[in-house]
């Protein structure tokens, strides 16, 4: 599961940022307001951000099963411990014993390497989805005004006048920008 889940998110990813490329390209060079063509790939980038996100939760999920099987094989290994103490044992009672400790110990350290691999990584894909969100959203307002740009630094009709940021107008459930509209100050 782990490696289909990092192989998915992955693809998702590639293509997410091929298709941010793409729209950046498109916006650098000009095109009209609400090109439908980059409202779509805008919505397939979205998409696959999505994916992204969907793929984080399985992680996440991961990472608690994994968490769950450190402490039973911890569990294990103290009830092995425990059972050296038990009288009327052979010497090849406690030699197996031994090799059931090694073996679950090098289990445990083998867990608590994946969970640090797990963390590490969830912790990456949620700084990039941080970061791409973002992204897409100032893409969503250079697909509205036709061109690269900070909403930010826009002045109002006419050219003169202090117009505060844009802002982007997303109808419920709406995955595409519908509309800016500039906030007055």
């Amino acid at each position: 599961m782990l490696d289909s889940t990092r192989s998915q998110m992955a693809s998702d990813s590639q293509a997410y940022m091929a298709l941010v490329n793409a729209v950046t390209s498109r916006l650098q060079a000009g095109t009209t307001p609400g090109n439908p063509e980059l409202v779509a790939q805008w919505n397939e980038a979205q998409a696959k951000l999505d994916g992204v996100t969907m793929g984080l939760g399985q992680l996440n999920s991961l990472a608690s099963q994994v968490t769950t099987q450190a402490s039973v094989a911890g569990y294990l290994v103290d009830n092995v411990r425990a059972t050296y103490a038990v009288g009327g044992a052979v010497e090849d009672d406690h030699r197996q014993l031994r090799g059931i400790e090694s073996d679950t110990t090098r289990s445990i350290q083998d867990v608590d390497r994946l969970i640090g691999d797990l963390n590490t990584e969830i912790s990456r894909q949620n700084g990039f989805l941080a970061r791409e969100r973002s992204n897409l959203a100032q893409l969503s307002y250079g697909i509205n005004v036709g061109r690269l740009g900070n909403p930010g630094l826009q002045r109002g009709p006419g050219g003169g006048g202090s117009v505060g940021p844009r802002r982007v107008v997303m109808g419920p459930g709406a995955r595409a920008p519908l509309e800016l509209g500039y906030v007055q100050r």
